[in-house]
């Protein structure tokens, strides 16, 4: 089965999976998010705000899915 993938972008996030989190800006590639974190955050950064990469997208259906990558 193959899944369709309609808008699909890589949100930065901080406090992941906690309450307060907080979408920071999205990219249309999980490179271009990569970059992003390398740019804005040190590595005790990332740990400590829980920054992860969450992949947005409209699936077949029109319905909005969401998946951390990262």
């Amino acid at each position: 089965m193959i899944t369709i993938m309609k808008d699909r972008r890589f949100t930065i996030v901080e406090q992941a999976g906690y309450e307060g989190e907080r979408e920071i800006t999205s990219y249309p590639t999980l490179r271009e998010a990569f970059a992003h974190l390398e740019r804005h955050y040190e590595p005790d950064e990332v740990q400590e705000l829980h920054v992860d990469i969450r992949q947005d997208w409209t699936d077949e259906n029109g319905e909005e899915r969401q998946e951390y990558v990262y």
